[in-house]
């Protein structure tokens, strides 16, 4: 007597509900291997629900679900292996083409030949000539068909699609016909959601009409110490060489990046599209820029100033010039808006200066004397009494500083605003809407989703980058994309190797005891951006099925390569920490606390909300700045209070073992 073989798929008795609201409701079928159940209904008939119970990325009330007999889990890996998928929480990495997100699932799955695969695939799915495109440059049929390619690179027994006709054009969906029922042949089985009767007629054996149980809501909304080290009058003599570069760097990229001069999608389109005088539309946000440039300028430079002692004329006398230079900068920016070339040269100049911010830096640190002797002492209060003389000599001498600067930087402003019909709709466009990014980014308070703003962003205008094809396989692989990606955008690794000023100009100051905390935290900047792969990752339940392995193995694969940025940039920090132990919990800090803000859950307005007087809130909302930070604070914390080096290294280690023991949540 044969053994009964079990159904590919078998589905009894699902139930799903929304709070107390009933969505699926004693939901059965079977599904054999080779053929194709479609679902079908109106919007909000639970089509989709149904496809995430099957997948695990929602839980049943009740029921039961098989794979070939077994009880479906996600985590089960002959599930990640067996089942492809595609829904609407698919996501793709911002710096990888369409050919390498498919050659990195392809090796992933250890695909023996997955070059000539992607090659068929590209030209199957007719991508073959946006091949090298950035996922933010495809339109949305593209972007559809790279989807529909990430379920058709990788092993399958079982296909799970969610409307996959969706955004493809007639000949798209005539394409998506003629595969599925290639799938077929080949044994795959097939359930798929479809609003197309053609393509549900044409795939299906079998079809399951499902109708609306009631309506579901669902809400997306989100110091002062004064110096008294005699090393400290080295850092107030060196101070404008470190800050005054890392002011002007850091102006010419920020305002690059929003523009300077931005303006909504909509005043784009229905204003500067117009024949209309552009230069004095644009003129309100050319001036409030250069307003809040100065403010800026003026403000760092008095707090940096008043906290070292310095006398307040020249305290007043620094907020000028700084400001000054800072509008000077603005400036500059507003003429590289308007060419792409000019852009490309003034944001190199930029990472020139953070370089040049690190030389004082770096000097100071390693120019530490021994503690002077009282005579010592009082000839270094006499020398700073003749210099603080030299500076404040004439009492007119703010007045005609201001009065320069103020002619000087009138005539600037002025000629560069009569320029500003010289800037393009596209670039101003492109800045009012990544502001409109950012604001509704920190509205949820989540710093991760500032990042991913502005990586965005990045990505989109690049559009296109030259696809490198990967290497080895599954781990291996990820680890090695992980690698190319990060040397992709090379400037993040420039200005990641310039934060090394930080600890080097804390050491200078004599303030050993906040090196440590300074290297922490500069280091956490430096290495946060390249978590990027991890970040879209774990905002994607799809992308981890896609890649096939549990979400716990990926984080540790993708923290490989900004966990080795993060060991070598605490050994280039060691000289400025002067402590082995104490460069390890920084090291720890920094690889624990930026992957554990990477990958972190954005709050949620699913669930049930907490009233405060600001309204109702997710849990958590408020925690959300800290996320990372606690971990490199706690990592940190037996430095800070001087235990023993065994404690040192111990507790970070502790922190490290738990962060990539511990399987990451999941919505």
């Amino acid at each position: 007597m044969s053994k009964k073989t079990a159904p590919r798929l078998s589905v009894t008795e699902l139930q799903h509900k929304y709070g107390d609201r009933p969505v699926i409701e004693g939901l059965t079928f079977t599904l054999a291997a080779g053929q194709a159940i479609a679902l079908v209904g109106p919007n909000g008939a639970g089509k989709t629900t149904v496809l995430k119970c099957i997948v695990g990325s929602a839980d049943p009330a009740a029921g039961k679900i098989l794979l070939d007999g077994l009880p479906i889990d996600e985590r089960a890996e002959a599930v990640r292996r067996d089942v492809a998928t595609l829904l609407d929480d698919l996501d793709f990495f911002p710096d990888l083409t369409a050919a390498e997100h498919l050659d990195l699932l392809a090796r992933a799955h250890g695909n023996p030949e997955p070059e000539d695969l992607v090659d068929t695939l590209l030209h199957d799915i007719g991508l073959l000539g946006a091949a090298d495109q950035l996922p933010g440059s495809l339109s949305s049929g593209q972007r559809r068909r790279l989807a529909l390619a990430t379920a058709l690179v990788r092993p399958r027994k079982l296909l799970v699609l969610d409307e996959p006709e969706a955004r493809l054009d007639t000949g798209g969906v005539q394409w998506l016909s003629d595969r599925l029922l290639e799938e077929k042949k080949s044994g795959t089985s097939i359930l798929f959601a479809s609003h197309d009767p053609a393509l549900v007629e044409t795939v299906a054996d079998s079809i399951v009409t499902l109708t609306p149980l009631g309506n579901v809501l669902r809400q997306l909304n989100a110091s002062s110490a004064r110096c008294t080290s005699i090393s400290c009058q080295d850092f107030v003599n060196y101070l404008p060489w470190i800050l005054v570069p890392l002011l002007v760097a850091t102006t010419l990229r920020v305002l690059l990046s929003v523009g300077p001069v931005s303006a909504s999608r909509a005043a784009g389109f229905w204003l500067l599209a117009t024949p209309v005088n552009r230069t004095a539309l644009l003129r309100p946000a050319y001036w409030l820029v250069i307003a809040v440039v100065a403010v800026v300028g003026a403000l760092t430079s008095l707090i940096a100033w008043s906290l070292l002692g310095s006398q307040w004329r020249s305290i007043w006398e620094a907020s000028v010039l700084t400001a000054s230079l800072l509008i000077c900068a603005a400036c500059v920016t507003v003429w590289a808006q308007q060419r792409a070339v000019r852009t490309k040269w003034t944001l190199r100049f930029a990472d020139l200066l953070l370089l040049a911010a690190a030389i004082p830096a770096i000097w100071l640190a390693t120019q530490r004397e021994p503690e002077p002797d009282a005579t010592q002492f009082a000839n270094v209060v006499i020398n700073q009494s003749e210099a603080d003389s030299l500076l404040t000599s004439g009492p007119t001498r703010l007045l005609v500083i201001g009065l320069v600067c103020l002619v000087v930087l009138l005539a600037l402003v002025i000629v560069t605003a009569r320029t500003l019909d010289q800037l393009t709709r596209t670039s101003v466009i492109a800045g009012g809407e990544l502001l409109a990014g950012l604001a509704g980014a920190a509205s949820s308070l989540d710093i991760s989703m500032l990042a991913d703003v502005v990586a965005g962003r990045h990505w989109r205008l690049k559009g296109r980058v030259h696809s490198r094809r990967g290497r080895g396989s599954r781990g291996a692989a990820l680890v090695h994309r992980e690698f190319l990606r990060i040397l992709r955008w090379p400037r993040r690794l420039v200005i990641g190797f310039a934060l090394l000023v930080v600890p080097y100009a804390v050491a200078g100051t004599g303030f050993d005891v906040l090196v440590p905390v300074a290297a922490g935290f500069a280091g956490f900047i430096a290495v946060r951006p390249l978590m990027d792969g991890l970040r879209s990752v774990c905002r994607s339940t799809g992308l981890v099925r896609a890649l096939g392995m549990d979400l716990r193995e990926l984080r540790v694969l993708m923290a490989v390569v900004p966990g080795l940025f993060a060991a070598l940039w605490s050994l280039l920090a060691l000289p400025a920490l002067a402590d082995g132990p104490a460069t390890f919990a920084v090291a720890a800090g920094i690889i624990s606390g930026a992957v554990r803000q990477a990958s972190a859950r954005p709050p949620s307005y699913a669930g049930p909300l907490v009233a405060s007087p600001m309204g109702a809130i997710p849990p958590g909302l408020f925690s959300q700045p800290m996320r990372g930070f606690d971990l490199l604070l706690l990592c940190l914390a037996p430095v800070l209070l001087g235990l023993s080096s065994t404690w040192v290294l111990a507790i970070p280690a502790f922190v490290l073992a738990i962060m990539f023991a511990v399987r990451p949540k999941t919505d």
